[in-house]
């Protein structure tokens, strides 16, 4: 058991420690005004409806891998550090209100609250989940209250128990549904936890064939639509409430897709540059629209 947990923990951290390319960021989201944020994982971006690129929270020796987006257009954000002197990680959440302003909601700490994150449902409890260890990568998820109880939601309870949680960033998307449902992605698996009730995994079918699918960013389409990105197979799903599913983008060479937000113009895709190759490090924002080929709104390059 201690050995699964030290394999867990250490599969946390190396997450922040490897190249950005080989764990890029899935975090973009949408305003009431259709102007895009997204992450490219240390620098915030924010597209504005003119097409306007700007930085929104400059970069610094982080990693921001998640957004979320508030009703009012507040942005709320997740960030790790690693600090060589004491070879330690501190994670911490913040949030920029519309009018710029920025505060931290949890100060950069070495000790995060177990179960915290960005993800809130409609009884503010948040939602957080984390692997057993690399191999396996078994799924552990637990939910916060508004009062700090921490419950398992997934997961060995031993494993559960003695875990202490490093990052606040989940290692998959993450969406809360209209209804307050929070959905999460692991790997393949998708993942529907309630509010105040359990979780359980959303069965679909994969139209194609090959490597397992690696889904990270999701959103919520109506009537129960899920649009997922497919990280591994360099494909945009969209799920049906029965589990059918199709294709609807395939990223070009060099490219993979990491992050899925909904505008009022179409579907929005953060893609990043394959690692090793000669966009490694860039990302790009897509739109997506019925019928008309893919649109870039932005590209930011890599920096060397």
């Amino acid at each position: 058991m201690k050995g699964r947990l030290r394999a867990f923990l250490l599969g946390a951290l190396a997450i922040v420690a490897v190249p950005a390319a080989a764990h890029p960021s899935y975090g973009i989201v949408v305003d009431a005004q259709d102007r895009v944020t997204f992450s490219d994982l240390v620098t915030v971006w924010r597209i504005e409806p003119n097409r306007r690129l700007r930085i929104l929270r400059p970069g610094g020796d982080w990693h921001i891998h998640e957004l979320a987006i508030g009703a009012g257009g507040t942005v709320y954000g997740e960030q790790a550090t690693y600090d060589p002197a004491d070879q330690s990680y501190r994670a911490g959440l913040w949030k920029i209100a519309p009018d710029g302003g920025f505060a931290w909601l949890l100060r950069p700490t070495t000790r995060p609250p177990k179960g915290l994150s960005l993800w809130r449902d409609r009884e503010g409890a948040t939602y957080s989940s984390h692997w057993t260890n690399t191999t396996d990568r078994t799924l552990l998820l637990f939910r916060r209250s508004r009062e700090g109880r921490v419950t398992m939601l997934q997961g060995e309870p031993r494993a559960a128990a003695q875990a202490r949680q490093v990052l606040l960033s989940n290692i998959g998307g993450t969406t809360v549904a209209p209804d307050g449902a929070v959905w999460l992605t692991n790997g393949p698996q998708l993942w529907r936890a309630t509010p105040g009730g359990p979780a359980r995994r959303f069965a679909w079918r994969d139209p194609g064939a090959g490597r397992a699918p690696s889904l990270r960013g999701i959103a919520l389409e109506r009537a129960g639509r899920i649009v997922a990105a497919d990280m591994e197979r360099r494909r945009v799903l969209r799920i049906l409430p029965d589990g059918r599913t199709s294709v609807i983008h395939r990223s070009a060479p060099g490219w993979l897709p990491t992050g899925i937000a909904l505008s009022s113009t179409g579907i929005l895709v953060l893609e990043a540059g394959i690692h090793a190759g000669p966009e490694e490090g860039a990302v790009r924002v897509l739109r997506l629209r019925d019928g008309r080929a893919p649109e870039t709104l932005a590209r930011v390059p890599a920096k060397r």
